[in-house]
């Protein structure tokens, strides 16, 4: 089944539709959420949007921005059938909204989405996010997430992939970043080098806790803590990635608990505990 709903968008990271006037756009003429997410997708923010810090910092939340943009992503996943009643604060509602989308399944989804577009691009580029708006609909505890959209500089289509097991497995959230990886090649603060000396890049949310997509992270974890908390026989975070054809040339798909290489890291593909990279791994094969 993942292999099927994986390779089902395989084609779709070649298809870059040209913006709508509006994000607001994509919800009134998409049928399906995977096509929802493909419309958005031309909105994110290019490479090197940002060439200094100043323009950097200019798209970034400040303090209060920040706490309104985390309190939103609470409010989102609390949504039973009121989607459209959230409140946005006043310092972020000029650029985010929250809307309703039926797919044609009859599932409806709240979706979190920047409404302000500047040059045919997201003008902030923090992120989206959706959830199932009946909690009747979410079957399992699980939240998916992509941090590096689109080619190049990121890892192709895995926002579409990420969207359609979201919605084939019933799980309760789905992130996307609103900016490419390279939307700024300044290096990150928060981790200094790769392994092979190259820096990690400043819009590279999976290495910069200045990103939004952190903040949201941090919304969603103290979420399912308050909510169950996430216990690995029944949770799960997933995370899509790509990898080059190129470097991984035999692999359909490849698994990671996203720890390191030492011995306290490898227990965990071998020991006898229930975890749910070890459960994805069965599925596959």
């Amino acid at each position: 089944m993942w292999l099927n709903q994986l390779s089902k968008f395989a084609l779709l990271a070649a298809q870059y539709l040209v913006p709508s006037r509006s994000t607001s756009t994509c919800l009134s003429t998409s049928t399906t959420l995977e096509h929802l997410i493909d419309c958005f997708h031309p909105f994110t923010v290019p490479e090197r949007k940002y060439p200094d810090y100043p323009s950097y910092d200019a798209a970034q939340p400040n303090a209060t921005q920040r706490q309104a943009w985390s309190d939103v992503i609470t409010a989102v996943l609390n949504v039973d059938g009121n989607c459209s009643s959230i409140f946005i604060p006043p310092s972020i509602n000029t650029i985010i909204s929250v809307a309703p989308f039926t797919d044609s399944s009859g599932t409806a989804f709240c979706v979190l989405y920047e409404s302000s577009v500047e040059s045919g691009h997201y003008a902030k580029g923090w992120g989206l996010f959706v959830v199932p708006e009946l909690r009747a609909d979410v079957s399992r505890s699980i939240h998916f997430s992509a941090p590096h959209p689109g080619w190049p500089g990121g890892d192709g289509d895995t926002p579409q992939q990420a969207a359609s097991l979201f919605k084939a497995t019933g799980a309760k959230s789905l992130l996307i970043t609103g900016r490419k990886r390279t939307a700024s090649i300044l290096p990150s603060d928060c981790v200094t080098s790769s392994q092979g000396g190259q820096h990690y890049y400043m819009t590279d949310p999976t290495h910069s806790i200045r990103e939004p997509f952190f903040d949201a992270n941090l919304a969603i974890i103290a979420w399912q803590n308050e909510n169950g908390g996430c216990p690995a026989t029944s949770c799960a975070f997933i995370q899509m990635h790509g990898k080059a054809r190129t470097t991984c040339a035999s692999e359909q798909v490849f698994l990671s608990a996203g720890l390191g290489r030492g011995k306290a890291s490898i227990a965990w593909y071998t020991d006898d505990v229930d975890r749910p990279v070890k459960r994805l791994k069965t599925q596959l094969i």
